[in-house]
Parts: C-alpha cells; sequence; structure tokens
C-alpha cells in the first residue's frame, strides 16, 4: 500500500469522519481504502458497493467467508472464485455445504489446500 493508500484508509477508518468524505472514499479506486470505508458499522447499505462480492479486487470479495450466515449462493459463487486467496477464505468457512466443500477438495491451488 502506498503512503496515499494507507492515509486514505486511515481517514476512511476514522470514527468521526464526515459523511461526505465516506462517500466519496467508497468510490476510491484503491481497494484498500473501500474496505476501510465498507468495514465501518455506521456506513449505509446503499452506499455500500451494490455488489462487493463482484468487486474487480480480491480483497474486496474475501471478507465475505467471515459471515456465520453466508448464503450458500455466495459460498457457491466464492468457492469457484478466479482469486485463490478468494477460495482459501471460504474454504476455511466452518458451515460449508457438502456441495461447497466438494469443489473445493477438487482446487488444485495450494493455498486452498492450506485452508481445508
Amino acid at each position: 500500500m502506498t503512503p496515499t493508500h494507507h492515509v486514505r484508509r486511515q481517514v476512511a477508518e476514522h470514527p468521526q469522519l464526515p459523511s461526505g468524505v465516506r462517500d466519496l472514499l467508497a468510490e476510491d479506486p484503491s481497494a484498500n481504502v473501500r474496505v476501510g470505508v465498507f468495514s465501518r458499522r455506521d456506513t449505509p447499505e446503499p452506499i455500500r458497493a451494490p455488489d462487493p462480492y463482484a468487486d474487480p479486487a480480491p480483497r474486496m470479495r474475501c471478507p465475505a467467508p467471515r459471515d456465520p450466515d453466508l448464503p450458500v449462493e455466495l459460498a457457491e459463487r466464492l468457492a469457484t472464485d478466479p482469486d485463490s486467496t478468494v477460495r482459501h477464505a471460504v474454504a476455511g468457512h466452518p458451515n460449508l455445504p457438502v456441495h461447497v466443500r466438494r469443489v473445493l477438495l477438487a482446487d488444485s491451488s495450494e493455498w486452498v489446500e492450506q485452508a481445508r
């Protein structure tokens, strides 16, 4: 992360961030900055990415597997994600349906294998 990305990420996470600045940072080209905005509890749903799990930055798709109530449809999509980092993240989810586990067991990525 460059120094300017680091500063923008810190600003995005600041507890007293004005909503106008938050909204501007929600569209930042850096995934690290957007993660800072989207991880805030006070970021309203309409400001969040319409589908952060379709974001081109793998970092935006990785937090989903931490959700204990991960929807089956999303687990299926993330288990076949083109990025092994995302597949690694979902492979460690404790409540995956059997058919999603089978997909991940067949994954040839060493990174995904480590999470199983």
